[in-house]
């Protein structure tokens, strides 16, 4: 949805409101006025104006909820002339009485500055002072007491006059406050894949090194990397959640959840960390707790690994315990106390408050000397409260803290054995399918993985092919790269509906995973959205939803059909290849060659998007630079090579400023180009010799 589309759907939804508060006060002004005309004998009157008047409310009000007739704008800028106007032909009736109906001129014209902004309330306010001196010369009492008029005139030039000063300063503020929340959205969409996109390779590049050099000197750096990893992690999934917190989007979203498996997940996260410092670590769950509850599993989890990793990080000596004690059973609900006591530092009386509090962090170098950002405690006591419980804290200085919590949970019944929370979809086979996507590694890596479950697979390159074999071919499913060089698919789309009677259901396949691209491609009209490197339980689950065929024996659910004698080669640096995603890619066909040829045929799509994205970066060209970064971004995930993923997916996210030094850019791609294609280039000779002991790693870092 575009600005202005929004803009204008706001104030369809504005004038809809409006005609339904102008409705409310027509009758009761037609009615009261009418009352003290008729007393005047005045019926005729009363009649045509009231007449006049209600016609006017209703018109309107219809014109607001049929959006065919007339354009939001245009239907603003009439009613805030036209709504003094009507004001002004009932006050000259009322005589004397007239004065109490003057207020609706100055509640209209504010109205309409709070509602749309300044433009219409000027607007406004010249037709009210217009009308409101047309009721001067045509109301002889008014002609009668000047003063009066002119004192109900020139509080209708004044306070507009001074509410439009307060008006447009709200706006200011309010955009510039809506311009940091979009800043910020941006922002957190690229911390979540931005910052876990290296630490994946870190941490896989600390594993590789434990097993290539297992020294205890070595062993411990690498565990040291990788406990600061895992930290990082920690801090990022905060970022995220403080991030909804401030912008009051924790909801919670209830789903059936076992209280055992949740515990049994904070030991295995916490415990590490106690046992590294020399703790005790315990978790003693109620015997009487058996069924699952409804919760938010999610949130209750990162409430207790907050509560327990504080406890562990401000106890030097002695045990962190968390319990969990069954208070009240009924045939349909748990009432369940949650505790977290620890034996460490403790804290004082004075703070035990405040430290729910945003960002409250208590004195003494604790900052420093433990890290964090002091939001923790104030999201998890948001969460426990929006569950319907409070936490509460029992604590002393040197005598350890205690934090509890008592929460009531609907009982649900536990899955019989052999369930599984998350079934493997499936198998479909024998389908007609289409894939559209304008590089042919792309195209190559799903076409193998679609024939593991025997469908025929047709391929096109661009929007224009696909269009050609859309006509003369029936399909079951297509799948549509988003971005194609001829057009995107969401105009591929629109196009293939427009022209088939019964169109066969299409997914879009995309390589930005930001919440915004995935609304606006839902939106567009597709049966949904898959993200690349796209795996084949993704693809099968996709078919399943729009293809209800039995599952066969010939194929096992959520498991590609590979051969037992399946040679592993020595691996790449991680720096380079994500030698795990190439693994899983070589498990993924039973053709001998496959992965040679998915390899080779990247190579080749790597030096062409590589090629183009210097052009692009040479000229300039925004537009052109994400385009190119984002079809490299795409190619490269396939087969895991991290390092351009990386630097294509900066330069997707770069603002016009980031493109200044484009030399340096293109220096930074060709190094890792040509790095990269090393390393590829290597790896399809390891095919050949798969014996061979060469180690790969030097000059590859």
């Amino acid at each position: 949805m575009t600005p202005e589309t929004k803009e204008s759907g706001d104030l369809r939804k504005s004038l809809r409101a409006q005609a339904l508060l102008r409705l409310g006060f027509a009758l009761p002004i037609i009615f009261g006025g009418g009352y003290l005309l008729l007393d005047q004998g005045h019926g005729v009157l009363v009649v045509a104006v009231g007449g006049i008047i209600l016609l006017y409310v209703v018109t309107v009000a219809v014109l607001a909820y049929k959006e065919q007739f007339i354009s939001p704008e245009k239907l603003a800028m009439a009613t805030a002339i036209c709504d003094p106007l009507m004001h002004s032909s009932w006050i000259p009736l009322l005589g004397e009485y007239g004065g109490l109906y003057t207020g609706f001129y100055l509640f209209t014209i504010l109205g309409y500055g709070f509602r749309s902004g300044v433009f219409l309330m000027r607007v406004c306010q010249v037709s009210a002072v217009t009308g409101f001196t047309v009721v001067f010369f045509v109301g002889s009492f008014w002609r009668s007491h000047p003063v009066i008029w002119l004192s109900f005139l020139m509080v209708l030039i004044v306070v507009p006059i001074y509410a439009a000063m307060l008006i447009r300063k709200l706006h200011e503020a309010r955009a510039h406050a809506e311009s940091e929340s979009q800043a910020k959205t941006q922002l957190l969409a690229r911390v979540s894949h931005e910052l876990r996109t290296p630490l994946t390779g870190i941490v896989a590049a600390t594993q590789l090194m434990l097993m290539e050099s297992p020294t205890d000197q070595v062993g411990k750096r690498a565990e040291t990397i990788l406990g600061m990893a895992k930290e990082l992690t920690e801090e990022i999934q905060d970022l995220l959640d403080q991030a909804k917190y401030e912008s009051d989007a924790l909801v919670l979203e209830n789903s059936p959840a076992s209280i055992h498996e949740l515990m049994e997940r904070v030991r295995l996260t916490i415990e590490p960390a106690a046992t590294r410092k020399g703790l005790r670590f315990d978790v003693c769950i109620d015997k009487g707790i058996l069924d699952w509850v409804m919760t938010d599993v999610h949130y209750l989890g990162r409430v207790l690994i907050n509560l327990a990793s504080n406890a562990v990080k401000f106890t030097a000596s002695g045990q962190v315990r968390v319990e969990l004690d069954l208070l009240e059973r009924t045939k349909s609900t748990y009432q369940i106390r949650f505790v977290v006591a620890d034996t460490g530092i403790g804290i004082d009386k004075e703070f035990h408050q405040q430290i729910f509090d945003p960002y409250f962090q208590v004195g003494g170098g604790t900052t420093r000397r433990f890290g964090g950002t002091g939001l923790g405690m104030a999201i998890a006591s948001e969460v426990v409260t929006s569950m319907g419980g409070r936490i509460q804290i029992e604590s002393e200085l040197g005598q350890g803290t205690t934090f509890h919590f008592v929460l009531s949970f609907p009982r649900v019944e536990s899955p019989q054995l052999g369930a599984v929370a998350h079934e493997a979809p499936p198998v479909v086979v024998k389908k007609q399918i289409l894939i559209v996507d304008d590089h042919v590694t792309n195209l190559l890596l799903l076409k193998e993985l679609l024939e593991q479950d025997q469908h025929v697979v047709t391929t096109a390159k661009s929007g224009m092919e696909a269009l050609t074999l859309l006509n003369s071919i029936e399909i079951d499913v297509a799948f549509f790269d988003y971005n194609l060089t001829d057009m995107d698919g969401a105009k591929l789309l629109k196009i293939y509906r427009f022209g088939k009677l019964k169109p066969a259901p299409v997914y879009f396949l995309t390589a930005d995973a930001t919440a915004i691209t995935t609304d606006k491609l839902v939106a567009s009209g597709a049966n949904g959205v898959l993200h690349k490197p796209v795996s084949i339980t993704e693809l099968r689950s996709a078919i399943s939803k729009v293809c209800r065929n039995e599952p066969t024996n010939e194929v096992r659910a959520g498991v590609p059909m590979v051969r037992g004698d399946r040679q592993h080669l020595r691996t790449v640096p991680v720096q380079l290849l994500d030698t795990t995603r190439i693994e899983k890619l070589r498990s993924t066909s039973t053709r001998t060659g496959f992965i040679r040829e998915l390899m080779t045929q990247s190579l080749s799509d790597i030096n062409l998007n590589c090629t183009e994205l210097n052009s692009a970066l040479q000229s300039g060209e925004i537009d052109a630079i994400r385009e190119s970064a984002h079809a490299l971004k795409g190619v490269c995930a396939n087969i895991g090579a991290v390092r351009l993923v990386g630097l294509s997916s900066s330069l997707m996210a770069a603002k016009r400023e980031g493109f200044q030094n484009g030399n340096l850019l293109i220096n930074d791609l060709e190094n890792v180009r040509a790095s990269t294609c090393v390393a590829i280039q290597q790896y399809i000779s390891m095919l050949d010799s798969p014996h061979s002991s060469t180690d790969l790693s030097a000059g590859l870092h």
